[in-house]
């Protein structure tokens, strides 16, 4: 449903981040 693929693109999109951030912190650390 429409609720589900929005939901799941949000939890995409945390992931990412979470993996975007994790990279700049390797860089900063």
């Amino acid at each position: 449903s429409l609720i589900d693929k929005a939901v799941s693109k949000g939890i995409w999109h945390k992931k990412k981040a979470d993996r975007e951030k994790s990279k700049l912190m390797k860089k900063l650390g």
